[in-house]
């Protein structure tokens, strides 16, 4: 059984379509990017977060995908994938709260480092910022903060992705946890004519 995209946040959805439209790997690192997200607290030490977590890690390890979650991550069987998506997983578990800002931001980048590793384990191309995947839990999450980390790709450049640039001048402008896909997709075609 096919990975359901459209389970995915619309950005993700739109990067899986544009650049890896039947790679089912991408899928699968997307969605459990996904799942620990939405697994993840920032204000506190949440017992059901670190099961989450430790679930989710033990069932790709036993190689356990029989139900409706982990039925997603069946293509990290392969021995070499799954030691870097555990690797990933663990990198995850390791963010503290926000109230430990230096130890957040220290674990989230090496979160991010991993994951672009992963995603371009078979030479793909993209490389997702530190600020978008920041911006997307604390969307996901539906956080309110002032702080954003320290991260070279806070200015757009030429070499960042466009579906992401997108998303985060959305977000720093607007300030809102409901930024509608048609709105979305209405700024990406402005952004495409302006380029």
């Amino acid at each position: 059984m096919g990975l359901s995209t459209n389970k995915l946040f619309y950005v993700r959805n739109l990067q899986k379509r544009v650049y890896f439209p039947n790679d089912e790997l991408i899928g699968a690192i997307f969605m459990l990017e996904k799942f620990l997200f939405d697994n993840y607290s920032f204000t506190e030490e949440v017992p059901l977060k670190i099961l989450k977590q430790k679930w989710i890690y033990e069932s790709i390890k036993n190689d356990d995908y029989t139900n409706d979650i982990t039925k997603n991550f069946l293509v990290f069987k392969d021995l070499k994938i799954k030691k870097n998506v555990l690797e990933l997983i663990e990198t995850f578990s390791a963010i503290p709260n926000l109230v430990d800002k230096n130890g957040f931001q220290e674990n989230f980048v090496k979160f991010n480092k991993k994951f672009n590793f992963l995603i371009n384990n078979k030479g793909g191309t993209l490389v997702t910022s530190l600020a978008f995947q920041f911006i997307l839990l604390i969307y996901l999450k539906k956080f309110q903060t002032d702080y954003l980390p320290n991260d070279k790709y806070l200015n757009a450049n030429k070499n960042e992705d466009l579906f992401e640039i997108v998303f985060i001048e959305i977000f720093k402008k607007k300030n809102t946890f409901n930024i509608s896909k048609s709105y979305y997709l209405l700024n990406l075609i402005l952004k495409l004519i302006k380029r």
